[in-house]
Order: structure tokens, then sequence, then C-alpha cells
């Protein structure tokens, strides 16, 4: 049995070692752990947030910095300032640059909060912070960039002597900037004064000859101070630069004028008339004094393109142009011409049906191509009239309808205040607005009190009152255009854009030329996006009341876009008349965007 222990032992080994060998080895099973992602660190989320930053990726800049946005890090509150600014969220862009500025005086973070600032119109304070900013040891571009901030607020602040000082100090570092030439000479013309524009020019035409902008502004001011000859230098080297742009053309025609050189002038508007005859306030001039120069076939030519494409010029005094064409083209005229001329006499007049009636056949027949764009002219022009008379019909009768239910109303309201003679009404501003009424009321065919009762329930902020005492102005004279002067501006102000067109077309039917009505009609109609009547109604304002600001500005809007540089013109004619600072405050704002020429 011993024997046998030995054996058995070595079996089990053997056995034992095959198992070891040839069976696969398993780990015990464990339950994994769960592991929480850790976040990114702030310095990863700056880092991400800077790499959204270069590619112009403002939300997601913000997203990246959702997490550390309360963090009082510079760099952070900086990047949040960027962000917002990219969005156009300006007011949350300059609370982060505050944040960051007050954590480190760093000269990016000021001056991009004083660039804010200027945006949102507080040029006092961006003034300061520019100025403050001006005090560190800058290099030259960006001191530069700051003091040309300081001078844009000072413009903004009315101070023209703290913006041309400046201005001067801007040349002194950099001579080659554009910019403080341009605003100098405008400053210069606004006070009447060319003193020093010799030394201005001694660097501005070495830089800046080829520039329209320098040229333009150069011009306008000789023409200013009286300086025709220098003016006329100026304005033709700007005619080269850019010879679509008309406002050369005008200054030039007007510096011919002054110069006693009227035949020159007038040819020269007909070598601008064969590029761009769509400028009727100038063209209407033009035709006058052609006709004065013995030049009536180019009185026919402006004067037919003036009045097609602005009939309110026919309010203005026409020192006999039309009588005088009429012989003309009686004696020399074509068949055609004279044709067009018995239709345009009917559309000059107003018989807007009998002017279309012979309009229309005659236009497949002419080949003078100005011809017939004026004769098309005629023709949609009495399209659109005639349909405004159906309109006007509608218009006037559910007026009416209004105004007697409305009436109606007032009279039983106040008949019930009366009654009930409410206590303590005494001296309530209420009161103050039955009494207006009450007094109207009791003098209904007083015009003068309807109207005056309506400006004043205005003030008091009864709009619907002020409407209502409007409409008995209408209705006791419908020919007063400051009463639908007045209902636009309150269905304007009530954000109803239709009704204040409907009612400025009835205030411009009584007259044409009222320069306040037209600069708000072309407002609404821009607003409405009839571009190119807007155009024509803010022209029409201007060759009004040339220092109509309101024209100027829709002019400033129409041209950002297209004719930049006519745009800059109209600003810089609209900031030399404007007294309203909300429109100075938008005229501003255009120019910044804008930009430099």
């Amino acid at each position: 049995m011993d024997g046998l222990k030995i054996p058995l032992l070595l079996l089990i080994l053997v056995v034992a070692a095959f198992l070891v060998v040839y069976t696969p080895w398993k780990p015990t099973p464990t339950k994994p752990v769960p592991t929480g992602e850790r976040p990114p660190d702030q310095a990863t989320l700056i880092r991400l947030a800077k790499v959204a930053f270069e590619k112009n990726h403002f939300e997601e800049m913000l997203q990246h910095l959702a997490p550390i946005q309360s963090s009082d890090d510079p760099t952070v509150q900086s990047l949040l300032g960027f962000a917002y600014a990219g969005l156009k969220d300006f007011p949350a862009a300059a609370a982060a640059f505050e944040r960051a500025l007050a954590k480190k005086r760093d000269v990016t973070f000021g001056y991009s909060l004083a660039y804010l600032y200027e945006t949102m119109l507080e040029y006092e304070k961006a003034r300061t912070l520019y100025l403050d900013l001006a005090t560190a040891p800058l290099g030259k571009p960006m001191m530069v960039k700051v003091k040309l901030g300081a001078a844009r607020c000072s413009l903004g602040l009315n101070d023209l002597p703290g913006a041309l000082k400046l201005f001067k100090e801007v040349l002194a570092l950099d001579p080659t900037r554009e910019e403080p030439y341009i605003e100098i000479l405008k400053l210069m013309r606004l006070a009447r004064n060319a003193k020093d524009v010799d030394k201005l020019r001694e660097q501005g035409d070495l830089y800046h000859a080829k520039s329209f902008q320098y040229q333009f502004q150069l011009g306008t001011l000789y023409y200013e101070v009286g300086d025709y000859a220098n003016a006329a230098k100026a304005i033709k080297a700007a005619m080269a630069l850019d010879p679509k742009n008309s406002s050369p053309f005008y200054f030039f025609y007007q510096i011919l004028k002054k110069s006693k050189k009227l035949e020159e002038a007038v040819a020269e508007l007909e070598k601008f008339y064969a590029l761009n005859p769509f400028l009727p306030y100038i063209f209407f001039e033009a035709a006058l004094d052609a006709k004065d120069q013995g030049r009536l076939d180019l009185a026919f030519k402006f004067f037919r393109s003036s009045v097609t494409m602005d009939r309110s010029l026919l309010g203005r005094e026409d020192r006999g142009t039309m009588y005088a064409i009429e012989q003309y083209l009686k004696e020399k005229g074509t068949s055609i011409e004279q044709e067009f001329f018995k239709a345009f006499f009917h559309f000059a007049n107003g018989d807007f049906a009998k002017a279309q009636k012979l309009i229309r056949p005659l236009i497949p027949k002419i080949r003078d191509p100005r011809l017939k764009e004026d004769a098309e002219r005629i023709d949609r022009e009495c399209q659109a009239i005639l349909h405004r008379e159906h309109q006007y019909n509608a218009y006037q009768a559910r007026l009416q309808q209004e105004q007697q239910a409305a009436m109606a109303n007032l009279r039983a309201a106040l008949a019930a205040r009366k009654a009930a003679n409410e206590a303590g009404s005494e001296g309530r501003p209420d009161s103050r607005i039955d009494e207006l009424k009450r007094q109207a009321m009791l003098n209904p065919n007083d015009i003068r009190l309807q109207y005056r009762t309506a400006l004043e329930l205005s003030r008091l902020g009864d709009l619907e009152g002020a409407r209502l005492f409007l409409r008995e102005t209408i209705r006791l004279d419908p020919n007063v255009p400051e009463a639908y002067y007045s209902l636009a501006r309150l269905a304007y102000h009530q954000g109803n854009l239709e009704e204040a067109a409907e009612h400025l077309n009835e205030a411009l039917r009584r007259t044409p030329d009222h320069s306040q009505a037209l600069s708000f009609s072309a407002l609404v109609n821009l607003e409405r996006g009839d571009t190119e009547r807007a155009q024509k109604e803010a022209e029409g304002a201007i060759a009004s009341n040339p220092n109509n600001g309101e024209a100027r500005l829709v002019l400033a809007r129409l041209f950002a876009t297209s004719q930049p540089d006519r745009a800059r013109t109209e600003i810089a004619f609209g900031l030399a008349v404007e007294t309203d600072p909300k429109r100075i405050a938008e005229f501003q704002k255009l120019k910044r965007q804008l930009g430099r020429p």
C-alpha cells in the first residue's frame, strides 16, 4: 500500500500541471467604479473662447465662458465684453469691460470701453476715458486712435474748439490720416473761416490730393467763404475723381453762377444731364437759367425732366419758363415734342386724366430716350395720382364716418361725467382735458380753437383726443396741411406707418412743396421700403428748404450702402444745419458706421 503512494502523488502532480498549462486564466470579475468626467478648467475655457474669438464666433464664446462668467478674472471679463460687442449687445459689453478695467488697468480694455460708450452716444463718458488713456505712454498708432475718438466725442458734444484742437494733435502725430483733414475743413466751413487753410493744405495736398472727400470738402469751404476761383479748382478735381457723384456738379454750377458765368454754368450742367438727369431740384433751377440765357432747347429738357420727377417743383416761381418753352416748341419743336408738351401742360395743371389720355398713345412713337423716359414718368405719375384720387374719396368717407361716431361718443361721455359730478376731480389732469374738450365743443366752428385744442391734448398725453380735434379741424377746413401733418405724426408715434403715409399724402395734395411734410413722408416711405419715393420726397424737401435736417438724414440713410460718399456729404450738410439733439445723434451714429472713405 505504501508502495502505491508515490505513484499516486506523481499522477496528481502531473494532472495539476496539465490543468495549469492548458486552462486559460480568468481574472476575478470586479464591478467597475464609476468615474465622472472632469469639467474643463478655467484656462481651457479661456483658450477655447479665444479660438472662437479669432473666428468671430461670438455665440460660441459665450457658451465657453458661461461656467466662469462670474469670475473676476479680467481676461474672462474682457472676452465677455468682446463677445457681447460682436453680438451688438453694447450695454452688456460695456458692463463686462468695466469689470475688466476695475481689475486691471489695460489700454485695450480702456479703449474698447471708450469706443462702446461712444457707440452708445454717451459722449461725455467716452471722451473722459479717451482723454485719460491719452495720458498713458501709448504707441503712436494707439495714441492716434485715442485722440480721434476724443475728437469725435467733442463733435458729438458740440465742443467745436475742443474737436479742432484734437484733430490738429492727430495731424501732428500722423499727417497721412485723411479723417482729421476732412473734419478740420468741415469745422472751418461751419466757422466760415479759411484763414489757416493754406497751412493745412501744405500736407493735405501732399497725401490726399487724389481723395474725393478731401477735394470736395476743400471746395465747399472755399465756396462758403466766397473764394470761387479756388472753389472751382477743388470742385472740378472732385468731379474728375467721382464723375457719378452729383454733389460736386451742383456746387460747380452754383460757383459759376455766383462768378457771373451763367452761360458756362448751363453748358456744364448740360454735360451732367447726359450722365444723370435724376436731380430735379438742380435741373429745375437750371431750366430757369437756361431760359434767361436764351437756350430754350436746354430749358425744355431740364424743365420737363425736373417736373416729371418732382411735380412739387411746380409750386415754385418759374419766371415764365413754361410759357417760353411753349412758344419755342410752336416755332421750332418737332411734332412729337409738340404733342408731348400738350400732355405735359395738362399734367402740370393737374388734369391727370387728360394728360394720361394724350401721353399713352404717344409713348411708342418717341425715339429720343430722355423724352421717352419723361413721357413714361408722366404716365406712371398720372396713374398713381388717379388711383390716389379713388383712395382719397374712400379715405374721406371713412374719416367722416369715424369722426361722427367719435364725436357722438365724446358728447355722451362728457355729459355723463358732468351729470355724475365726480367728487375730487378738481385739478386732476382728466379735469383739464375735459375742460379743453368742452370748450372746443362749445365753439364747434372755431377752427383755430379746434387745432389748438388738438395740440394741447397731444402735449397732455391724450393722443386719441388730439386725433379727434385734428379731424374736427379738417372737417371745418379740409385744406389745412398742418392738421394732416399732425395726424401723421400721431400715427407714426403709434407705429402705424400706413396711416401716417395716408395723412401725409393729403398734406402734400394741398401744399406740394411743404418741406416738413415732404421730409416726414420721405422718412415714412423709407421705413415702408419705398426707397424711390423716399429719395424723391427728401430731395424735394431740401429744394424747398436746404436746412431740412430730417430730409438730409433720409438721404444719408438711403445712400449709406450704394453711395457712401454721397451719404457722407448729406451727413456733413445735416450736421451743419440740424439743431435737434436726437437727430444729431443719429447723424453721428451713421457717420461712425460709414467710417472713413
